[in-house]
């Protein structure tokens, strides 16, 4: 997640709404549903004009799926076990913006299963957005050209991608943190031969 603002502003709301989440999180399994409260409990007690973006998610070791709600936050990007990396749909609005009729409606439940060798790439803004000294951004599709580059495995990835975002920036004061988690399935892809 990340919240608008900075300092102790933005450091306190994002801890409310963990406790908020927390709170919520044993009512239901359905990350959509969470969200729906979440949103409502905050819309009562936040300033107007601060808000929340956040992904919520439950992953199925089991299954190896991921299923998730988002509340006006950046894409996820799925990255396949053959380096190829698409975006997820994303809808939802931010938490803290609306009572809960249009954040309601705009909040739904996906889905989507990693198979052996897939990963799957959150982050904030912070990565997106980060300015080199030229004032151009890294932009999604300088993440989606450095999530394409093999790694071995999540920690690989993360690592590759601060380097090639700090590499980016070079010299440039950074004005946003950058917050980045790699979820991948270690399990080794099958390479079956067809006769």
């Amino acid at each position: 997640g990340d919240v608008s603002g900075k300092g102790m502003s933005a450091a306190f709301y994002i801890t409310l709404a963990k406790g908020v989440i927390l709170s919520q999180i044993q009512q239901s399994l359905s990350p959509a549903d969470v969200l729906c409260k979440v949103n409502k409990l905050l819309y009562d007690t936040m300033e107007r004009g601060k808000f929340i973006s956040l992904i919520y998610g439950v992953f199925n070791t089991a299954t190896m799926e991921f299923t998730y709600a988002q509340a006006g936050h950046n894409p996820i990007l799925h990255r396949k076990s053959d380096s190829s990396t698409e975006m997820l749909p994303a809808r939802g609005l931010a938490l803290g913006l609306d009572s809960g009729h249009v954040f309601n409606h705009a909040t739904t439940n996906h889905s989507v299963h990693l198979d052996a060798g897939d990963s799957l790439i959150l982050y904030t803004d912070g990565v997106t957005e980060a300015v080199n000294l030229s004032g151009e951004e890294f932009d999604i599709k300088g993440l989606l050209h450095s999530a394409g580059k093999n790694s071995a495995d999540s920690l690989a990835l993360l690592q590759a991608i601060i380097t090639d975002v700090q590499t980016f920036i070079g010299k440039a004061k950074q004005h946003d943190d950058i917050t980045l988690v790699v979820i991948k399935n270690n399990a080794q892809p099958s390479t079956s031969k067809q006769l």
